[in-house]
């Protein structure tokens, strides 16, 4: 790094930015593909495996008028590129924040496919692709955070607004790094500076949690805060006998909060284990609306050593009310072969998925 050496140069066109590809599967395993970014003049496709002898594959300038391809990413089952023009807004080729969306299945034919529209009046400027998500920085309009596992129809998961105006203006937010273990991203804002943000509401397809309280037991530690992501603060409970024959059930109730509508499907995650047995069982009760009482929708088993539990497939529109509010309580009692006179059960993480 220190003394870098040129080994080819692609010089048939101006570029932006790129983003290279080492393909390992499918019709191109064992090439590297770079996807150019090129400006005014469009997407360009290069194989440049060998880079004494870089080949152009493709190119498509995939809107008339004056626009700029500034920069890409591709979709996460290497289909699509995602291009985030920067003067499309701008210069009214588009009435909202837009992002293009090229197919690049046939790498010397790209066409387009059509594009995204989240309804937002700002600019998209660059993005990062991570598992299903993809992260832009959208100037004015903050981060987005787009679920992209079907290229052709993406929805917008969440964001965070880092600039209190909205407006085709190139100020805000214009750069975004989501590689981080943590799952952590950082927004990189012209006029605010650097934001490290938490994804993780987001993620969970926007049902925060907004309570959490023990009505069964005694609580150690933790709040809310505690259970919004896999990290290592916990939500901590305590039971004991308290001088009769039977350790008493631990129960904590979780209130959560969405603003999807319709709210059809829901699922729920959790991460938990146990202190000073070996064993525990888990019970998981939905608050049924309509008829007024707490439903068993499931039940798992917890160790001494943390494990990942889920639900998935419930009715929305029994468990979600007309307000997005979610109410669920998980209870817990000690496995059958542990005689405890007291027992410890911690909750690093709790998540509601909900979809329309």
């Amino acid at each position: 790094p220190v003394a870098p050496v040129q080994v080819g140069a692609w010089t048939e066109k101006y570029v932006h930015d790129c983003q290279v590809v080492d393909f390992t599967s499918g019709p191109n395993a064992g090439k590297e593909i770079a996807f150019l970014c090129c400006g005014g003049a469009g997407l360009y496709i290069v194989d440049i495996t060998d880079k004494g002898n870089m080949v152009t594959l493709g190119f498509i300038d995939y809107i008339s008028g004056s626009n700029y391809c500034h920069s890409g990413q591709l979709s996460p089952d290497g289909r699509y590129f995602l291009i985030n023009d920067e003067f499309d807004e701008g210069n009214a080729l588009v009435d909202e924040c837009t992002t293009h969306i090229i197919d690049v299945s046939d790498l010397t034919n790209p066409t387009y496919a059509g594009r995204f529209q989240n309804g937002g009046q700002y600019i998209d400027h660059n993005s990062h692709v991570r598992g299903n998500l993809l992260y832009l920085a959208a100037y004015r309009g903050g981060l987005r955070i787009f679920d992209v596992a079907d290229a052709q129809n993406i929805r917008e998961l969440g964001y965070f607004d880092t600039h209190p105006n909205n407006g085709f203006s190139y100020t805000g937010a214009w750069g975004v790094c989501a590689i981080f273990p943590s799952g952590n991203v950082t927004i990189f804002d012209i006029n605010r500076g650097l934001f490290v943000l938490d994804p993780g509401e987001a993620i969970g397809f926007g049902a925060p949690i907004l309570s959490a309280n023990v009505v069964a037991g005694d609580l150690i530690s933790g709040g809310p805060k505690e259970l919004r992501k896999s990290d290592d603060r916990r939500f901590v409970m305590k039971a004991s006998d308290q001088g009769t024959s039977d350790v008493a059930e631990l129960t904590v109730e979780i209130n959560a909060k969405t603003d999807i509508s319709p709210a059809n499907v829901l699922g729920l995650q959790f991460e938990t284990s146990c202190q000073f047995i070996s064993t525990a069982k888990g019970k998981v009760m939905l608050w049924n609306w309509a008829q007024s009482r707490w439903d068993a929708v499931g039940d798992f088993d917890l160790t001494t050593v943390e494990g990942l539990d889920s639900i998935s497939g419930l009715p929305g529109g029994t468990y979600v009310n007309s307000s997005g509010e979610i109410r669920m309580r998980l209870g817990f009692q000690p496995g059958p072969e542990s005689e405890p006179s007291e027992y410890v059960i911690k909750i690093d993480m709790v998540r509601f998925g909900v979809e329309s």
